[in-house]
């Protein structure tokens, strides 16, 4: 008798975790009544299948497929796919996927690189095909190709309604909406009121800075859910939208998904009496008057604007990094905007140093498009699209100025030649107890406290709150709120 031993059945075999990706360009009803149809065909596809696990649809609405980094599902399906959930993804067409070549080949490489095929069910390819990134190719620069096509017909079109005077669509605006029905915008009553109320204060005599600090203890926000700043009061003001005409074409669409303001590159064109108004011309016009005759009274009316205006910003606040001019030339510097009022302490750089550095980096302040400045570093963005980054050092001595107070008197310790000095001692040396205190010491001191990483003087300064110092203790107050003790010898 021969017995033929038989291998266990395999009754829970390892099913591909499958997934869809759906995609429509537009939120109007027939194509999200369209999308709606894919997700449900995708999802039936999916689970009606023994050997797929159903592992999610992934939906972007109203999303051109120029641009992946604005689909927030599709990156969230890459890593998803990186995390190890995913096996296949079923998708309609390559256009679906992605109208950009560069961006469709990176996606599919780096899926097929993690073992993860994709099907492109109207085209009839799979990336598990040897051929299919050639044809994904192909598909793709003609897909990419249909878009620009379809961007340069829209464009037509939309220049064609301006040159008529008929606004292409209505971006909302602080105290209008666009009504899609009419073909024009609608006062928001609630919103129009503030704007009369800016109107009002300004013609009272208040200024810009006092009216944006009212409406800030007001609690009024604009469209962002922001406090009206300086800025979008200014806009307001001098904005022809509120006597009821519209300047179309401010700003235009150079490629697809990108957008500027039209500095003079094509026609606007100015439609009078378009909406209902919230001011009178008569009132516009004499806030441009007052606005112009307060303009020429200003300390700085006739100065030519500072080369820096514009070009930098604040790595800590995001604020602009303006030029503050000092009666010693040398001392000129670049500043956050909002550090003479206490809401940065971002380190200043002289501007004699900052011209230093773009000469010897940049080749110069003609050819960065834009900087940021931090603490530690300056970030340079070039005009030919690349970046540089400078390392900033600071003298230790430079960085504690100001900083040291004498734990027995209160009093501030100043420099002197051979150290640092209790200013009460430096008048009466029988005032005070706390004798001179070396460089070396207070060198020693922080480089145990902060660490030997980086430059000690930038970290001093970025750290340090204060340094309270008596004859046996030095206490570093942190701007964290904590405090650290150094026993001196």
């Amino acid at each position: 008798m021969e017995i033929t031993k038989l291998p266990l059945r395999n009754t829970n075999p390892t099913r591909l975790k499958v997934a869809a990706y759906t995609r429509v360009s537009s939120d109007k009803d027939l194509l999200l009544h369209s999308l709606a149809n894919q997700v449900s065909y995708y999802t039936e596809l999916i689970r009606s299948n023994p050997e797929w696990e159903f592992a999610g649809i992934y939906t972007d609405e109203a999303i051109t497929g120029t641009a992946v980094t604005k689909r927030t599902d599709f990156l969230r399906m890459l890593e998803d796919a990186r995390a190890g959930k995913i096996d296949l993804i079923l998708t309609k067409s390559v256009s679906r996927f992605a109208r950009n070549t560069v961006d469709l080949l990176s996606s599919i490489r780096e899926l097929m690189n993690l073992g993860i095929e994709v099907r492109f069910e109207k085209d009839g390819i799979s990336t598990a095909n040897g051929q299919g990134e050639l044809i994904l190719t192909l598909i793709a620069s003609f897909a990419q190709a249909e878009s620009e096509s379809i961007s340069a017909n829209v464009k037509w079109a939309h220049h064609k309604k301006i040159e008529q005077g008929i606004p292409v669509s209505g971006v909302r605006i602080f105290g209008y909406e666009w009504c899609e029905e009419k073909g024009e915008y609608e006062i928001v009553l609630d919103e129009a009121a503030w704007v009369r109320y800016i109107y009002d204060s300004y013609l009272g005599g208040s200024s810009i800075k006092s009216i944006a600090k009212n409406l800030k203890e007001l609690e009024v926000n604009g469209l962002r859910g922001l406090p009206l700043g300086r800025t979008t009061i200014r806009r307001i003001l001098t904005s022809e939208t509120y006597v009821g005409d519209l300047l179309l074409q401010k700003n235009f669409t150079y490629k697809p998904g990108k957008n500027k303001a039209n500095e003079g590159e094509l026609p606007m064109v100015l439609v009078t009496d378009a909406h209902k108004p919230i001011v009178s011309r008569e009132e516009a016009e004499l806030v441009k008057n007052i606005m112009e005759k307060r303009h020429k009274t200003c300390d700085n009316y006739g100065y030519e604007k500072s080369k820096y205006a514009g070009l930098i910003k604040c790595g800590k606040c995001g604020c602009s990094v303006n030029k503050v001019s000092r009666k010693n030339q040398d001392l000129n510097a670049l500043e956050c905007r909002v550090r003479k009022i206490g809401e940065c302490d971002l380190l200043p750089i002289k501007i004699k140093d900052f011209d230093a550095i773009t000469d010897k980096i940049c080749s110069g302040l003609d050819n960065v498009k834009s900087a940021v400045v931090y603490d530690e570093s300056i970030e340079f963005n070039l005009k030919n699209g690349k970046t540089k980054t400078y390392q900033r050092s600071m003298n230790l001595e430079d960085a504690l100025s100001g900083r040291l107070v004498c734990g027995n008197c209160g009093s501030k310790i100043r420099r002197c030649k051979k150290g640092w000095y209790c200013n009460r001692r430096a008048s009466d040396r029988h005032a005070c107890i706390v004798p001179i205190i070396h460089s070396d010491e207070i060198e020693k001191a922080c480089t145990e406290i902060l660490g030997r990483d980086g430059n000690l003087g930038i970290k001093a300064y970025t750290d340090i709150e204060k340094i309270e110092i008596d004859v046996k203790m030095m206490t570093f107050y942190m701007k964290k709120g904590d405090a650290k003790l150094w026993q001196r010898t």
